[in-house]
């Protein structure tokens, strides 16, 4: 307690120094709350650091919100619980815990959970506000000039889909709409340049309840594990590959990795669907289902493509060890917050199901040879295994949801700068049976930050109902190139070169590596 009074003090002497004035201090009490907190950063710079965000964060926290003390604590706790998971991933559990000890003092629930929601509760509010004036003002219409009826002679031509006789583009997709998700990806602006209007909100990437609570090892032999939310994982043919490592490209920057940038870390979860021949799923073709299925896992195997494979039958077999690559997402692009991803080989763990989304089919030469099946083979035994899989995951790895996505949306042709290289789950996917945000509807980093696009034939294999996000993403694109000043289609050639850069310097960087990798084994032998 001694040691972060003096911290305080000195930071508070150092503000005075280069400031000429001494910045205000919080009440004592929301100085208590702080102390808790900082219980949980044992080392002097890292509690230094916390403090100095903290004090200046409830700085330029809004007075509304700091009117009463029960307000004034509850902006404090929530700014230093913030801070501490930044600092400290997965310490959330650990206050939680410290609260039911006592340690940490608990949050008033009626201050805590009106600060917690406050967003939504504006909105709301505005909501209501603005749906009273407009009815307020309609009726007014209404009595001056009643609103004449639609026909196809007002010659109106979009008066069919503003009345709703026309499905929207998501209704055609066949996804229900995932409420407050429409756009969540939460895209930096180009170094240098001036965020857009269009920014969507921030992706949520905090954790259901039901996964913030621990998931173990319940048994282990030989064999197979068993973990505590039911997940059975027959480890029988696990392989090894080469270890992890990558580089992230800093997401808020134009310059290219250094050391610092290296990283093991898994940080994403890559679906895949097989896209193999499928058998019927029906009782009288058992033998041949489970014979085709070790077929297919042995395969799997012996070329290292995934972490795990669930067949038909909803077993999870680990394939790859997870400590090492697989070799399951190629030339591949996606993005969080912080950091932008080219290697999800190395940064993503790679889960396939045995299944297909997509079938073959005849066409005229230059026409798809594939099409967007309605349903996919993924059955309900897959499904559940696949949360449990995921639960597990996320729980172990500290995995947000906004990096859990499907191979199709990710992958990418890097020499004609096009998405949907590979398309298998990149429709479909039942995203919220995972516990999950339907990453469809996201703005995509292949077109927001490297101008990616995508021609006709791609539209022919999804039959022109391709995934929102797209369009989402366009629209992202032409309003950054708008505030720039710049024709669209420079602007893109802008991005497309920031890859091609990337990409390249990336690419030179594992031949390097495989060169050391050589000569190390050549001196060994």
């Amino acid at each position: 307690m001694r040691q972060l009074k003096e911290l305080l003090l000195q930071q508070c002497l150092r503000d005075r120094e280069d400031k000429t004035f001494l910045k205000p201090l919080p009440p004592s009490t929301c100085r208590r709350i702080i102390e808790e907190f900082a219980v949980l950063v044992p080392d002097p710079v890292q509690k230094l650091r916390f403090l100095n965000r903290v004090l200046e964060r409830y700085r330029k926290t809004l007075s509304i919100y700091k009117l009463s003390p029960p307000f004034q604590e509850t902006v404090v706790r929530k700014l230093a619980m913030d801070e501490i998971e930044r600092l400290c991933p997965g310490a959330r559990k650990k206050v939680r815990k410290l609260i039911r000890q006592g340690t940490i003092s608990a949050p008033r629930p009626t201050p805590w959970n009106i600060y917690k929601y406050r967003h939504s509760i504006i909105t709301i509010v505005m909501a209501a506000l603005v749906l009273g004036l407009g009815t307020g003002v309609a009726s007014f219409r209404n009595i001056i000039s009643p609103t004449p009826s639609v026909t196809q002679e007002s010659g109106d031509e979009h008066a069919e889909e503003i009345y709703g006789l026309v499905e929207s583009p998501d209704e055609q997709y066949g996804e229900a709409p995932d409420e407050g998700n429409t756009k969540v990806a939460n895209v930096s602006p180009l170094p240098g340049g001036k965020e857009t209007a269009y920014a969507p909100e921030s992706t949520d990437n905090s954790f259901p309840e039901y996964i913030e609570e621990p998931i173990w090892l319940v048994e282990e032999s030989s064999d197979r594990e068993l973990h505590s939310n039911g997940l059975r994982i027959i480890t029988t043919f696990t392989v090894e590959n080469e270890p992890r490592i990558y580089y992230r490209f800093p997401r808020d920057s134009d310059r290219l990795p250094t050391e610092a940038d290296l990283s093991s870390k898994i940080v994403g979860i890559l679906y895949h669907a097989s896209e193999s021949d499928i058998i019927d799923f029906i009782p009288e073709k058992n033998q041949s289902l489970k014979k085709y299925s070790k077929a297919l896992l042995k395969y799997v195997c012996r070329n290292k493509f995934y972490h795990y494979f669930i067949n038909r039958f909803g077993q999870v077999f680990r394939v790859v060890r997870e400590d090492h690559a697989a070799f399951h997402a190629g030339n591949s692009v996606w993005a969080d917050d912080e950091n932008i991803y080219l290697n999800l080989n190395h940064a993503f763990i790679g889960v396939c199901f045995e299944g297909k989304a997509f079938e073959e089919v005849k066409s005229q030469p230059g026409g798809p040879k594939l099409t967007a099946m309605k349903t996919s083979t993924i059955n309900e035994a897959q499904l559940i295994s696949g949360k449990e899989l995921t639960d597990w995951l996320r729980v172990k790895y500290h995995i947000c949801q906004g990096n859990c996505v499907t191979h199709g949306l990710v992958s990418i042709n890097p020499e004609a700068k096009l998405i949907g290289y590979h398309v298998d789950l990149a429709h479909g996917f039942p995203y919220r049976r995972f516990g999950l945000k339907d990453k469809s509807r996201c703005l995509l980093p292949t077109i927001t930050e490297f101008g990616f696009s995508h021609d006709s034939y791609f539209l022919k294999v999804f039959k022109g109902h391709v995934w929102p996000g797209i369009g989402y993403s366009e629209e992202h694109l032409r309003s950054r190139a708008g505030i720039a000043n710049i024709p669209l289609a420079e602007y893109r050639m802008q991005l497309n070169r920031r890859f091609t850069r990337w990409f390249e310097w990336q690419k030179k960087q594992k031949e390097d590596q495989s060169k050391d990798h050589d000569q190390i084994c050549a001196m060994a032998d």
